[in-house]
């Protein structure tokens, strides 16, 4: 199995396996979150953080990660978007990207 420098790509790596997509629904949904709702800073911060976050995960149990953010990261923004609550699915995202920053980056120092 490969893996992107995106924890939420992996995300939908390890839940969709062998199915996978670049262009799975999910992925489609955050995309439209971020070029229609997220500042450039919210996106170059995604991009710093996200390898570092990887790196650290695959130290790990990496699978049963990567499917624990699917289910209550990536499916609950998913669900907010649908709903068209954009500022709780953005939310959610920046708490996300906080509590995963704390729990493998901070941490680890």
């Amino acid at each position: 199995m490969f893996d992107s420098n995106c924890y939420l790509t992996n995300s939908c790596i390890y839940h969709y396996k062998a199915n996978f997509n670049y262009n799975c629904y999910q992925l489609r949904l955050l995309n439209w979150l971020k070029d229609n709702y997220m500042t450039k800073e919210d996106i170059l911060e995604y991009e710093k953080l996200s390898p570092l976050i990887v790196l650290k995960i695959n130290e790990k149990n990496k699978e049963a990660i990567y499917i624990d953010i699917f289910y209550n990261i990536l499916l609950k923004i998913t669900y907010l978007i649908e709903e068209g609550s954009y500022k709780e699915a953005y939310l959610v995202y920046k708490e996300s990207l906080i509590k995963l920053k704390e729990q493998f980056i901070n941490k680890q120092k």
